[in-house]
């Protein structure tokens, strides 16, 4: 089982031809997939509404599609070792755009949930195949700036996603709503089909199972890679639900605010795509551990900030929670593939399972906290998970 492919010398080279069409399609499928799983949470305080449920119910919209994915990505990965890298990423944009199509023409409740379970299984084959292609079709000095082409893309369509759901909800719709990011999302899946050259490295596998299970094993035996798969699971449920609940508070008093004024809290998205390439390069040059915490102090801080009732402290909080949890998400992600002796892949397989899961879970979790404790309260629960981040970070000192 190894993690560098053959034929990497003759790997695609930065600013060829071809790097361009590739980082182009990678736009598009980060995009694709961001804008589709992440749609729904502006729209929740509307589902309330609508559907007479509570804040935690309407979470669901979002936690089943993200807790699908999580463990779909087990078996797309499997699946794109026969099939080829590129047939099962297309598949993917293709399946979750139709799918999303789909739910935006429901009238019924469970229906709607289903749906986005699906939406969840459909997208999980980009992001579980996505780096695998590139390590193995692009040169070695190529691959960590296409990577990051992927991840502004996704950045891009995560809050692409929600703005134009949003907005368009406010005019014509939920329904509408959903729509819009389903044909931008059919587009992008076509993009990607025109634009992403095929394979030229891939050679069809057939690792044993039994191999497979035992990296994950060995990966969840060493303390190092343990607590950054927890350190993810938090970060990721912070993440989710500070976003999930944040727009109930602002529509409600003492804010009150206009809907079209609340989904704005999405552009601030746009800090990820610019904090994540220097706190990578900062932590290469001080070290993951510092950096991290540094990371973690900033959106303690946020969160802190958040408390307030005025609304210009509220988004100067959520601006720093969300710079500090996109640079921590950056730099944690690579640790664990990084620090893992053998096996890389599967060691990144085990972090984003974790950190979806840890969206899914405590992004309806929040949402039980929310309706008992308040804002508060929800605030008291994301700063204990942050404290224990970095109390978890702190013990792999070293590594």
């Amino acid at each position: 089982m190894t993690d560098e492919p053959p034929g990497l010398s003759s790997g695609i080279a930065l600013g060829s031809p071809e790097y361009w069409r590739i980082a182009a399609a990678m736009v598009a499928a980060g995009f694709s997939v961001f804008a589709i799983m992440n749609a729904v949470q502006p729209l929740m305080p509307i589902f309330v509404a609508e559907f007479g449920i509570t804040a935690a119910s309407a979470s669901l919209s979002l936690s089943l599609t993200i807790a699908a994915l999580a463990v779909a990505m087990l078996g797309t990965a499997r699946l794109s070792d026969r099939l080829g890298r590129k047939p099962v990423m297309a598949m993917s944009l293709l399946l979750s755009s139709v799918t999303m199509l789909l739910t935006s023409v429901v009238a019924d409740w469970g229906l709607l949930l289903v749906l986005r379970a699906c939406c969840g299984i459909a997208i999980a084959g980009v992001p579980a195949v996505v780096i695998t292609y590139l390590s193995e079709e692009m040169a070695p000095a190529s691959r960590a700036a296409a990577n990051g082409i992927y991840v502004s893309g996704a950045a891009l369509g995560g809050m692409a996603g929600r703005l134009i759901s949003g907005h368009v909800a406010d005019l014509y719709g939920w329904h509408a709503g959903l729509a819009a990011v389903g044909w931008i999302g059919l587009a992008a899946a076509v993009a990607f089909l025109v634009l992403l050259p095929k394979s030229r490295n891939f050679t069809p596998s057939r690792v044993p199972p039994a191999a497979e299970l035992r990296a994950y094993i060995a990966h969840l035996r060493d303390p190092h890679q343990r607590r950054l798969y927890i350190s993810a699971f938090l970060l990721m449920g912070a993440m989710v639900s500070v976003y999930n609940y944040l727009g109930f508070r602002l529509l409600a008093a003492p804010f009150g605010l206009d809907p079209v004024w609340v989904n704005g809290m999405f552009l601030l998205y746009a800090v990820g795509i610019l904090i994540a390439p220097p706190a990578g390069a900062l932590a290469q040059r001080h070290g993951e551990t510092q950096i991290l915490q540094i990371a973690l102090v900033g959106s303690l801080c946020g969160m802190g900030l958040m408390l307030s009732e005025r609304i210009v402290v509220v988004m100067l909080g959520l601006t720093l929670f969300t710079a500090g949890f996109f640079a921590a998400h950056s730099i944690a992600s690579g640790w664990a593939a990084r620090s893992a002796r053998t096996a890389r892949t599967q060691a990144s397989t085990l972090y984003l399972l974790a950190y979806y899961m840890g969206g899914a879970l405590i992004g309806w979790i929040g949402g039980q906290v929310w309706q008992v404790f308040g804002w508060p309260g929800l605030c008291m629960l994301i700063i204990a998970g942050l404290v224990q981040v970095g109390w978890l970070i702190g013990q792999s000192t070293g590594r």
